[in-house]
Protein backbone atom coordinates (compact mmCIF):
# COMPACT_ATOMS: atom_id res chain seq x y z
CA UNK A 1 0.00 0.00 0.00
CA UNK A 2 1.27 3.26 -1.09
CA UNK A 3 0.59 6.88 0.14
CA UNK A 4 1.41 10.13 -1.85
CA UNK A 5 2.81 12.81 0.12
CA UNK A 6 2.86 15.93 -1.29
CA UNK A 7 6.11 18.39 -0.16
CA UNK A 8 7.76 21.28 -0.38
CA UNK A 9 10.92 22.43 -1.50
CA UNK A 10 13.50 22.52 0.62
CA UNK A 11 11.53 20.16 3.29
CA UNK A 12 12.56 16.43 3.90
CA UNK A 13 10.80 13.48 5.45
CA UNK A 14 11.68 12.05 8.25
CA UNK A 15 8.92 9.83 9.68
CA UNK A 16 5.39 9.25 9.37
CA UNK A 17 2.52 8.87 11.85
CA UNK A 18 -0.63 6.56 10.61
CA UNK A 19 -3.67 4.56 12.07
CA UNK A 20 -2.39 0.84 12.54
CA UNK A 21 -4.97 -2.13 13.12
CA UNK A 22 -3.02 -4.83 14.27
CA UNK A 23 -0.08 -4.45 16.30
CA UNK A 24 0.68 -8.43 15.87
CA UNK A 25 0.71 -8.40 12.17
CA UNK A 26 4.66 -6.33 11.36
CA UNK A 27 5.07 -4.39 7.99
CA UNK A 28 8.32 -6.22 6.53
CA UNK A 29 9.76 -3.37 4.63
CA UNK A 30 8.36 1.11 4.86
CA UNK A 31 9.90 2.60 1.56
CA UNK A 32 9.90 6.13 -0.17
CA UNK A 33 9.42 5.65 -3.76
CA UNK A 34 9.27 8.22 -6.54
CA UNK A 35 6.89 8.48 -9.30
CA UNK A 36 6.49 7.26 -13.15
CA UNK A 37 3.92 8.98 -15.14
CA UNK A 38 1.14 9.74 -12.24
CA UNK A 39 1.97 6.04 -10.87
CA UNK A 40 3.85 4.43 -7.62
CA UNK A 41 7.13 3.15 -9.20
CA UNK A 42 8.17 -0.25 -8.49
CA UNK A 43 8.95 -0.64 -4.68
CA UNK A 44 12.50 -2.67 -6.41
CA UNK A 45 13.58 1.11 -7.24
CA UNK A 46 12.45 2.65 -3.98
CA UNK A 47 14.73 3.79 -1.34
CA UNK A 48 14.36 1.36 2.03
CA UNK A 49 13.52 3.67 4.97
CA UNK A 50 12.19 0.95 8.10
CA UNK A 51 12.18 -2.74 8.29
CA UNK A 52 9.98 -4.71 10.60
CA UNK A 53 7.86 -2.06 11.58
CA UNK A 54 4.81 -2.55 14.19
CA UNK A 55 2.32 -0.52 15.43
CA UNK A 56 -0.51 -0.71 18.55
CA UNK A 57 -3.74 -2.19 17.24
CA UNK A 58 -6.40 0.30 16.28
CA UNK A 59 -4.66 3.41 17.43
CA UNK A 60 -1.89 6.11 16.04
CA UNK A 61 1.43 4.73 15.48
CA UNK A 62 4.54 6.38 14.66
CA UNK A 63 8.02 5.33 12.98
CA UNK A 64 10.91 7.23 12.69
CA UNK A 65 12.67 6.58 9.08
CA UNK A 66 16.37 5.17 9.20
CA UNK A 67 17.15 8.30 6.93
CA UNK A 68 15.14 11.37 6.08
CA UNK A 69 14.42 12.12 2.45
CA UNK A 70 14.67 15.39 1.05
CA UNK A 71 11.93 16.52 -1.60
CA UNK A 72 13.58 16.87 -4.96
CA UNK A 73 10.08 17.82 -6.85
CA UNK A 74 6.67 18.08 -4.84
CA UNK A 75 6.62 14.86 -3.45
CA UNK A 76 6.44 11.29 -3.23
CA UNK A 77 5.14 8.49 -2.18
CA UNK A 78 5.53 5.93 0.75
CA UNK A 79 4.22 2.47 0.46
CA UNK A 80 4.38 0.17 3.30
CA UNK A 81 5.09 -3.35 2.33
CA UNK A 82 2.17 -6.07 3.45
CA UNK A 83 3.46 -9.43 5.04
CA UNK A 84 3.11 -12.34 2.53
CA UNK A 85 0.01 -14.53 2.97
CA UNK A 86 -1.09 -11.16 5.40
CA UNK A 87 -5.11 -11.12 5.24
CA UNK A 88 -7.18 -8.47 6.80
CA UNK A 89 -9.94 -10.13 8.62
CA UNK A 90 -11.14 -7.91 11.70
CA UNK A 91 -10.46 -4.62 13.05
CA UNK A 92 -7.73 -4.75 16.13
CA UNK A 93 -5.76 -7.10 17.27
CA UNK A 94 -5.32 -10.54 15.80
CA UNK A 95 -7.14 -8.56 12.46
CA UNK A 96 -4.44 -8.67 10.07
CA UNK A 97 -2.51 -5.45 8.76
CA UNK A 98 -4.05 -2.25 7.70
CA UNK A 99 -3.91 0.92 7.26
CA UNK A 100 -7.01 3.15 8.32
CA UNK A 101 -9.03 5.15 5.95
CA UNK A 102 -10.82 8.65 6.51
CA UNK A 103 -13.50 10.18 3.75
CA UNK A 104 -14.51 13.14 2.37
CA UNK A 105 -11.36 15.45 1.98
CA UNK A 106 -9.75 14.06 4.84
CA UNK A 107 -6.55 11.96 4.44
CA UNK A 108 -4.06 11.42 1.75
CA UNK A 109 -4.25 9.54 -1.43
CA UNK A 110 -3.62 5.71 -1.38
CA UNK A 111 -2.67 3.34 -3.66
CA UNK A 112 -2.57 -0.60 -3.86
CA UNK A 113 -0.57 -3.11 -5.74
CA UNK A 114 -0.67 -6.98 -5.68
CA UNK A 115 3.13 -6.84 -6.90
CA UNK A 116 4.86 -3.77 -6.35
CA UNK A 117 5.08 -2.91 -10.02
CA UNK A 118 1.26 -2.49 -10.94
CA UNK A 119 -0.24 0.01 -8.94
CA UNK A 120 -3.88 1.28 -8.97
CA UNK A 121 -5.45 4.18 -6.70
CA UNK A 122 -8.09 4.34 -4.27
CA UNK A 123 -11.47 5.40 -4.50
CA UNK A 124 -10.87 9.61 -4.39
CA UNK A 125 -14.13 9.38 -1.85
CA UNK A 126 -11.78 7.53 1.05
CA UNK A 127 -8.21 8.88 1.99
CA UNK A 128 -5.46 6.88 4.32
CA UNK A 129 -5.09 7.74 7.75
CA UNK A 130 -1.51 9.36 7.51
CA UNK A 131 0.25 12.20 8.96
CA UNK A 132 4.06 12.63 7.70
CA UNK A 133 6.84 13.69 9.70
CA UNK A 134 8.07 16.81 8.09
CA UNK A 135 11.79 18.44 8.99
CA UNK A 136 14.03 21.28 7.60
CA UNK A 137 16.20 19.53 4.69
CA UNK A 138 20.04 19.64 5.60
CA UNK A 139 23.33 19.17 3.78
CA UNK A 140 23.94 15.71 3.32
CA UNK A 141 20.36 14.11 3.22
CA UNK A 142 19.17 11.88 0.47
CA UNK A 143 17.28 13.57 -2.20
CA UNK A 144 14.84 11.62 -4.31
CA UNK A 145 13.00 12.50 -7.50
CA UNK A 146 9.91 11.52 -8.45
CA UNK A 147 11.23 11.00 -11.90
CA UNK A 148 14.48 9.66 -12.19
CA UNK A 149 15.47 6.95 -13.98
CA UNK A 150 16.52 4.67 -11.26
CA UNK A 151 16.11 1.56 -13.77
CA UNK A 152 19.02 2.94 -16.07
CA UNK A 153 22.39 1.27 -15.73
CA UNK A 154 25.03 3.41 -14.41
CA UNK A 155 27.55 3.91 -17.47
CA UNK A 156 30.49 5.96 -15.40
CA UNK A 157 31.65 6.72 -11.95
CA UNK A 158 30.59 11.08 -11.99
CA UNK A 159 29.90 13.96 -9.82
CA UNK A 160 27.25 16.37 -11.93
CA UNK A 161 27.12 19.33 -12.77
CA UNK A 162 25.48 21.31 -9.54
CA UNK A 163 21.85 22.82 -9.85
CA UNK A 164 21.20 25.46 -9.63
CA UNK A 165 24.44 27.18 -9.80
CA UNK A 166 24.75 30.02 -8.89
CA UNK A 167 23.20 29.29 -5.90
CA UNK A 168 21.31 30.79 -2.75
CA UNK A 169 19.96 29.16 -0.31
CA UNK A 170 21.07 25.68 -1.38
CA UNK A 171 22.06 23.96 -4.45
CA UNK A 172 21.59 19.91 -5.31
CA UNK A 173 25.30 17.86 -6.20
CA UNK A 174 24.44 14.26 -7.92
CA UNK A 175 26.28 11.98 -8.18
CA UNK A 176 26.44 8.57 -9.92
CA UNK A 177 28.72 5.41 -9.11
CA UNK A 178 29.23 2.64 -11.42
CA UNK A 179 30.72 -0.31 -8.87
CA UNK A 180 30.39 -0.21 -5.08
CA UNK A 181 33.07 1.92 -3.16
CA UNK A 182 34.21 3.68 -1.05
CA UNK A 183 32.51 7.65 -1.14
CA UNK A 184 33.67 11.10 0.32
CA UNK A 185 32.24 13.77 -1.24
CA UNK A 186 33.21 17.21 0.46
CA UNK A 187 32.82 21.03 -0.21
CA UNK A 188 36.39 23.26 -0.75
CA UNK A 189 37.10 27.10 -0.64
CA UNK A 190 39.28 28.98 -2.88
CA UNK A 191 42.39 28.25 -0.18
CA UNK A 192 42.06 24.66 -0.23
CA UNK A 193 39.85 24.47 3.00
CA UNK A 194 37.83 21.71 3.57
CA UNK A 195 34.43 23.55 4.44
CA UNK A 196 32.11 20.88 4.68
CA UNK A 197 32.06 17.27 4.12
CA UNK A 198 28.69 15.82 2.43
CA UNK A 199 28.68 12.40 1.84
CA UNK A 200 31.50 9.88 3.00
CA UNK A 201 31.75 5.78 3.34
CA UNK A 202 30.93 2.97 1.47
CA UNK A 203 28.56 3.16 -0.89
CA UNK A 204 26.49 0.60 -3.61
CA UNK A 205 26.54 1.65 -7.58
CA UNK A 206 24.04 3.71 -8.34
CA UNK A 207 22.52 7.65 -8.58
CA UNK A 208 22.68 9.66 -5.25
CA UNK A 209 21.72 13.08 -4.67
CA UNK A 210 22.50 15.44 -1.34
CA UNK A 211 22.21 18.99 -0.87
CA UNK A 212 24.33 21.81 0.35
CA UNK A 213 22.88 25.24 1.82
CA UNK A 214 26.01 27.34 2.05
CA UNK A 215 27.22 26.13 5.31
CA UNK A 216 29.98 24.91 7.05
CA UNK A 217 30.61 21.34 9.06
CA UNK A 218 29.28 22.99 11.81
CA UNK A 219 26.46 24.86 10.54
CA UNK A 220 27.61 28.45 10.02
CA UNK A 221 26.87 29.76 7.13
CA UNK A 222 29.50 30.72 5.04
CA UNK A 223 30.45 34.19 3.11
CA UNK A 224 29.23 34.47 -0.45
CA UNK A 225 32.09 33.48 -3.38
CA UNK A 226 33.44 30.41 -5.28
CA UNK A 227 33.60 26.63 -3.74
CA UNK A 228 34.56 23.35 -4.65
CA UNK A 229 32.96 20.10 -4.68
CA UNK A 230 34.86 17.15 -4.76
CA UNK A 231 34.55 13.94 -5.28
CA UNK A 232 36.49 11.01 -4.58
CA UNK A 233 35.37 7.48 -5.11
CA UNK A 234 36.07 4.60 -7.62
CA UNK A 235 39.42 5.54 -7.98
CA UNK A 236 38.54 8.33 -9.85
CA UNK A 237 38.38 12.60 -8.52
CA UNK A 238 36.45 15.00 -9.76
CA UNK A 239 35.56 18.37 -9.21
CA UNK A 240 32.49 20.88 -9.73
CA UNK A 241 33.24 24.30 -9.70
CA UNK A 242 29.90 26.43 -6.91
CA UNK A 243 29.13 30.30 -6.62
CA UNK A 244 27.43 31.03 -3.70
CA UNK A 245 25.50 34.68 -3.93
CA UNK A 246 24.02 36.50 -1.25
Amino acid sequence: MAVYVPMLQGDALAGAMWYNNDELTVFPHVLVAAGQSGYPEPVIEALPVGEAVAGVSSGWSTMEFSEPVVAIDDGFYVVFCLPAGSEHVAYGEGGGAGLGYTTGANGYTGWLSSDGEEWVILDEEFGIAFEPVIIPAEDGMAGKSMDEPQDTPVAVTALLNPAPNPFNPRTELKYQLKTASEVELSIFNLRGERVARLASGWHESGRYSVFWHGQAGGGQPVSSGTYFARLRADGVTQTQRLTLVK
